[in-house]
């Protein structure tokens, strides 16, 4: 038996502003969703082979701490073509930078503080 993918999930204060972030700035497509009268309460999207669910937090679900919060990283082919799609969708993203280890990477934070490190080995 052997594991497929993983579909990590990430607490959202607000899945418009969330939306608007992972579809129209990042480019991923919501393949799937659960709706309340509300709204969407949860989704998942999808780049490429790439998966993740975002659902409406509790309210008693603090924000990420930068260093304790689930950091999420993802392998592409050309992180520096990656960063300027990005930046022309006006994502705030670092510089990519080539790390010690011969990735060379770049990071963006989501509206609710998650960072995500978008890289590709050198």
């Amino acid at each position: 038996m052997s594991l497929q993918t993983i579909w990590p999930l990430i607490w959202v204060t607000d899945m418009q502003r969330s939306l608007a972030f992972y579809r129209d700035g990042l480019g991923f497509e919501m393949v799937a969703s659960w709706e309340l009268p509300q709204g969407i309460a949860w989704c998942r999207l999808k780049r490429g082979p790439v998966s993740l669910m975002l659902q409406v937090a509790p309210g008693n679900v603090p924000p990420p701490v930068e260093g304790q919060a689930a950091e999420l990283f993802i392998l592409c082919d050309d992180a520096r073509a990656l960063h300027a799609e990005f930046v022309a969708r006006s994502i705030q993203a670092t510089k990519p930078e080539r790390m010690e280890y011969d990735m060379l990477q770049f990071r963006v934070n989501d509206p609710d503080g998650y960072p995500i490190w978008f890289e590709n080995p050198v």
